[in-house]
């Protein structure tokens, strides 16, 4: 381990946590929907659900972000865009991605990844890659100001999935919750800067509300009535110091660092799911999985089957009509608890079948390491949340079972939009959300 890690390390570091929600945030907007080049990585992450004049749901993921190799800054950068999208009718998930070698905040000068500095009333990032998923457009068009309720959007994109299947979506939407801090005040980071995990600042949008649009899958082009997007936006930079750089051995300290990077590429190992019912408020819930003796099985997770997570964390939005908004509260930190029975969780995800987890509903990739994955869970409520008109429990299925995708650098993972029950028998639906399954051993 060199002696001072941060000397060859170009990029923001530490990652500082401001406080408890209110506090001084380190993140202005709309200057951080930009370009932040003083991380390592910064994503645009949009995901969520569709449905059509006849009721049929689609899930929708469209992800655009920058890489700077490590030791260099600000060049070279990769660009990506990742494009999903699936059909519950035909329970069929389409995934293509695009890669480019340059990312500029200048207009006189196009890359593969364009975003000028975001104004009050400029967002537009441009993404033109060289293979694959290989155009993208999100920007801003009207409304209110940049990240303010009541702005409006469009995305374009055109893509081809692994199997050439072509895709393309045009989507406009209005922004009905506004930009809100997740984490501590926008902080998301485990506890200690030599702790392995995501060291990020974020930001969410969590209700854009899809008022038209069209989505086509091959030669099938389908009209959109409704939905719901919710776009994460992060800056992360990989600590210098994980995952424990100490026990790579040999190489020169530029090596080591790149080693660490690397190792880390799966960012996590959990579940990140957002929830936003109907009712109104909105929320992140984000427990980390335990390694498991059985290779590939944590997806078999939760108190109720014994494996508590490790740690974690949530954030709740109350709606903007709501009283507690329009008391001056807009939203409330949650505990994910850890492995101690004593410490204190406002959430707790178990598979839908904690008693026979072989019965649990789950969806095996053929691909790769052949990841299983679960696709049907219940989520627990502590009684502080409750109070706040959350339902002691409620229960995620998912839309399409299929929702594996796959980035250059990263092992397989699982993404996709679930419909949100009441009851166990999932039959009175309260909203939708998306789950995220990342970081088997």
């Amino acid at each position: 381990m060199p002696a001072n890690p941060f000397a060859i390390y170009p990029y923001q570091w530490p990652i500082l946590n401001p406080g408890p929600s209110w506090s001084v945030p380190r993140i202005s907007m709309p200057r951080f929907f930009s370009i932040q080049w003083d991380f390592q990585i910064d994503s645009w992450y949009y995901i969520g659900h569709g449905v059509d004049a006849a009721g049929n749901a689609y899930t929708f993921n469209f992800t655009v972000g920058r890489y700077a190799f490590n030791g260099q800054s600000p060049s070279p950068q990769m660009a990506y865009f990742g494009f999903g999208v699936g059909s519950e009718a035909a329970n069929e998930f389409h995934f293509g991605v695009g890669y480019g070698l340059d990312v500029s905040d200048d207009p006189k000068r196009p890359a593969a990844l364009l975003i000028p500095p975001v104004g009050d009333f400029a967002y537009d990032l441009l993404f033109n890659g060289m293979l694959g998923a290989n155009h993208a457009r999100f920007r801003y068009t009207g409304g209110q100001p940049v990240g303010i309720i009541g702005a409006m959007y469009s995305i374009d994109a055109v893509g081809i999935d692994k199997n050439k299947v072509p895709l393309s979506a045009s989507l406009e939407l209005r922004d009905d919750r506004g930009t809100v801090l997740e984490g501590m005040s926008g902080c998301v980071a485990p506890l200690a800067e030599d702790d392995p995990g995501v060291y990020t600042y974020e930001v969410a949008q969590p209700r854009l509300t899809i008022t038209g649009g069209t989505i086509r899958i091959g030669s099938e082009t389908v009209v959109l009535t409704g939905g719901s997007l919710w776009h994460d936006r992060q800056a992360y930079t990989y600590s210098p110091y994980a995952p424990k750089l100490a026990a790579l051995s040999g190489g020169s300290d530029e090596e080591r660092i790149a080693a660490g990077a690397s190792a880390a590429s799966t960012l996590y190992r959990g579940m990140w799911l957002n929830v936003k019912l109907d009712s109104g408020p909105s929320m992140i819930l984000s427990p980390m999985w335990a390694p498991q003796s059985q290779p590939g099985q944590q997806w078999i997770s939760g108190r109720l089957v014994d494996r508590p997570p490790t740690g974690g964390y949530g954030n709740l939005f109350f709606a903007p009509d709501s009283a507690l908004f329009k008391a001056g509260d807009g939203g409330a930190f949650l505990q994910g608890g850890d492995t101690n029975p004593a410490t204190p969780w406002d959430f707790d995800v178990n598979i839908f079948d904690p008693g026979d987890p072989s019965l649990s509903p789950h969806w095996q990739s053929s691909d790769g390491p052949r990841n299983t994955y679960g696709t049907k869970w219940s989520v627990r409520f502590s009684e502080r949340v409750q109070q706040w008109g959350v339902p002691p429990i409620v229960y995620l299925v998912a839309l399409v079972e299929s929702c594996e995708n796959s980035l250059q650098g990263s092992v397989p993972f699982w993404e996709g939009a679930v419909r949100v029950y009441k009851d166990a028998a999932c039959t009175e639906a309260i909203g939708y959300g998306f789950v995220e399954q990342m970081g088997y051993n």
